[in-house]
C-alpha cells in the first residue's frame, strides 16, 4: 500500500472505513483489513451494478455480503426521499451526482421516506499532494482524507477553486517549543507530538482548538552511567520530577528544581538505616519517597514514609512483629588456619546479641572477638578462654545488623597446642 497503516490505526477518526465505488469486478476474500475495509465497507461492481457490504475483513478471509443487483443513477442532481422502492431504486442503489460528483447509496428504500447517505470522496492513492481545486465540485467535502505516499491530508473547507486541505501532523520536531497556535489549522490532532530538537523535550498535543492549543510537556527520564550535574537543566529538557539513574551505581535521582545551571538532584532513598528516628525534614528534599522505609537502630523501630511533603514529612512507625529468636552456635578450633571462623551471615536486617562462650576442653589463655571483619570487636570485645574450661557468659546490647552482614570469631590461641570452645548468639529478624 502507498500510505502508512501505522498513521492511519494511530487516528481512525480521520479517516472512515475504506469503499470502493468505482470497481469492475466483485471483491475476494483478499480485499481485506490489509486494504483497510472493514465491517461495513461498501464495494460497487460498475459493470453488474451490484453492492456488495463488507461483514468481516479478516486478513484473507474477508466476507463480502451482495446487496443485491441494483441500478447506478447517473444524475445531475441529489437524491430525495421520493426516490424510493416505488421508483424502482431498492435498498443498496448507488447514485452519482455528476454535477457536484456527489456520491450516495441508498439505506433505506421506504415508500415516500428514502433515506441516501452521502459518501465522502477520498482518496487513498493520490499522484501528488491536493490543491485548492479538489473541493466540492470535485467531489470532497469537509472531512475528506487524502493520501500522498506517506503523508495524511484532511479537508478543511471544501469552497469551490478554494479547498482547504491541511496535513495531519502525528509527530514534529522543531528546534522551540509549540505555541497555542500550533492547532487543528496546522494539521496537529490530540496526541500529536512534538520534540524540541534544541532541549530533547517531548510534548504533547492535549487539545488542538484553534488559537488555544494546549500542549504538555513529558517528563523526562534518563539512564547513563554517570551522576547528574547543576546542568542538567531545563536548558536540557529536564523537569522538576524528572528521573535520573545511573547505570554504574543503580542510585536513582529526582528532580527538584531546574534552575539553568543550577538543577537540583536529590538522589531517591528507598530505604534507610541511622540510630535516631526521622523528622519532617526527612523529605522530598532530602531524596525520601513515599514508601521509603527507615530503621532506628538503636531502638529497632521502623517507619514508613507515607507523606513526603518539603519541611512536612509524615512517618508512620510500624506495629512491632512478633519474630522467633534464634540462636546460631559453632565450635571453635584452636587450631583454625586463617584465626576465624563465621558464626552467621543474617538472611535479613536484624538484631543480633552475643549470649557467651563455653569452654569444653582446655584453650589456654587464648582471646577471642565477635563482629564483622574490618569491625572485629563490633560485637564482643575481647574475651579471656582459660584452661580450666570454665564458663563467661558476657551479654551485650542488640546491635542491628543488614542483610548479608557476616558476623565472625576471631581468634587468638594461647599457649595450649588443642582444644575447643563454643560461642553462642541470638538474632532476631526484623
Amino acid at each position: 500500500m502507498a500510505y502508512d497503516a501505522r498513521l492511519l490505526a494511530r487516528h481512525p477518526d480521520l479517516l472512515a472505513e475504506r469503499h470502493n465505488y468505482t470497481a469492475t469486478a466483485d471483491p475476494t476474500v483478499n480485499d481485506d483489513e490489509n486494504d483497510y475495509y472493514g465491517v461495513g465497507s461498501v464495494w460497487v461492481n460498475r459493470l453488474t451494478n451490484t453492492v456488495f457490504i463488507c461483514c468481516d475483513p479478516t486478513n484473507g478471509a474477508a466476507v463480502w455480503s451482495e446487496v443485491g443487483a441494483t441500478e447506478a443513477v447517473e444524475s445531475v442532481i441529489d437524491p430525495t426521499a421520493n426516490d424510493d422502492i416505488d421508483a424502482g431504486y431498492p435498498t443498496g442503489t448507488t447514485w452519482i451526482n455528476q454535477t457536484t460528483n456527489s456520491f450516495f447509496i441508498s439505506v433505506d428504500s421506504t415508500t415516500g421516506a428514502a433515506i441516501w447517505n452521502e459518501v465522502p470522496h477520498h482518496n487513498f492513492n493520490g499522484a501528488a499532494a491536493p490543491t485548492a481545486n479538489d473541493d466540492v465540485t470535485a467531489g470532497y467535502d469537509i472531512g475528506s482524507t487524502w493520501i500522498y505516499g506517506t503523508t495524511l491530508y484532511t479537508c478543511v473547507i471544501a469552497t469551490a477553486a478554494a479547498a482547504v486541505w491541511i496535513e495531519v501532523n502525528t509527530s514534529h520536531n522543531a528546534a522551540v517549543d509549540p505555541t497555542a497556535n500550533d492547532d487543528i489549522n496546522d494539521g496537529f490532532v490530540r496526541g500529536s507530538t512534538w520534540i524540541n530538537t534544541t532541549n530533547s523535550t517531548i510534548w504533547h498535543c492535549i487539545d488542538n482548538s484553534v488559537g488555544a492549543a494546549v500542549w504538555q510537556i513529558s517528563v523526562k527520564v534518563h539512564s547513563t552511567n554517570a551522576d547528574p550535574t547543576v546542568n542538567a537543566d531545563i536548558d536540557q529538557g529536564y523537569m522538576v520530577g524528572s528521573t535520573w539513574t545511573n547505570t554504574t551505581t543503580g542510585a536513582v535521582f529526582i528532580c527538584t528544581d531546574n534552575t539553568n545551571g543550577a538543577a537540583i538532584w536529590v538522589e531517591v532513598a528507598t530505604s534507610h538505616s541511622t540510630n535516631a528516628d526521622p523528622t519532617v525534614n526527612d523529605d522530598i528534599d532530602a531524596g525520601y519517597t513515599v514508601g521509603t522505609t527507615w530503621t532506628n537502630t538503636a531502638t529497632g523501630s521502623v517507619f514508613v514514609c507515607t507523606d513526603n511533603t518539603d519541611g512536612a514529612a509524615v512517618w508512620a512507625e510500624q506495629a512491632a512483629t512478633t519474630s522467633t529468636i534464634q540462636k546460631a552456635t559453632a565450635t571453635i578450633p584452636y587450631n583454625d588456619a586463617d584465626g576465624k571462623v563465621t558464626l552467621l551471615t543474617m538472611t535479613a536486617n536484624g538484631f543480633i546479641r552475643f549470649v557467651g562462650k563455653v569452654v569444653t576442653t582446655a584453650y589456654d589463655a587464648g582471646t577471642v572477638t565477635v563482629g564483622e571483619e574490618g569491625d572485629e570487636a563490633n560485637l564482643m570485645t575481647a574475651e579471656l578462654v582459660d584452661a580450666q574450661g570454665a564458663t563467661h557468659d558476657t551479654y551485650t546490647p542488640n546491635k542491628y545488623y543488614a542483610s548479608g552482614s557476616v558476623i565472625k570469631a576471631f581468634i587468638t590461641p594461647g599457649a595450649a597446642t588443642q582444644g575447643t570452645f563454643t560461642l553462642i548468639l541470638e538474632y532476631v529478624t526484623v
